[in-house]
């Protein structure tokens, strides 16, 4: 699990379903983590990782990236994924996040890099926030070098060098979001 902030008389479900929404995630079943996340946004409104999480969901991944064609779809305004969706979920975490001021660090630190990854409208030019997400990644992973979930995250969402058939190139061949990705996830894997 990965414990968040959450109040209030449904607290537990709220992390319940948090919890269930990103083993979804990683799972790469974005509408069932994105229903998950949802159900923790009604148990508990106010809860910041919820609203973040609906945002994580509605974003390109190495299985449906730019060169996928996830822009074209994700620029409807309703519906799954909808960049509309993400960015109103991001822009509500990052108020949930700035008006509490018992918001864990960690916390605002994930919901401020994922608000790099999101626009609305969908322009030309929306696909290059996916570099600046990995570098607002890079610098969580640095803030937070013992944290494994943090660690986890940027291997498992970077689209900026989808993997090939052969699967990922994680050598210096690999693009930037990728080397990004083999640092972090070393880091969060090899033993201290």
């Amino acid at each position: 699990t990965q414990p968040i902030r959450t109040t209030g008389p449904c607290a537990r479900a709220c992390q319940l379903w948090f919890d269930r929404g990103c083993v979804w995630a990683a799972a790469y079943h974005r509408e069932e983590a994105f229903f998950c996340f949802g159900e923790a946004a009604k148990a508990d409104p106010g809860c910041a990782m919820a609203h973040w999480g609906r945002a994580l969901c509605n974003g390109p991944d190495y299985n449906f990236s730019a060169k996928g064609g996830f822009y074209a779809v994700a620029s409807q305004p309703a519906g799954y994924p909808s960049l509309k969706v993400a960015t109103d979920a991001i822009s509500k975490a990052l108020e949930l996040s700035a008006a509490d001021a018992e918001a864990p660090p960690r916390e605002r630190a994930l919901i401020k890099a994922l608000a790099e990854r999101y626009e609305w409208p969908v322009r030309d030019e929306t696909p290059s926030l996916q570099e600046a997400y990995a570098d607002a990644m890079a610098s969580v992973a640095e803030a937070f070098p013992d944290d494994p979930d943090v660690h986890a995250r940027p291997p498992a969402l970077d689209p900026t060098t989808p993997r090939g058939d052969g699967g990922w190139d994680y050598s210096e061949r690999g693009g930037v979001g990728t080397r990004a990705a083999r640092s972090c996830a070393s880091a969060g894997v090899e033993p201290k």
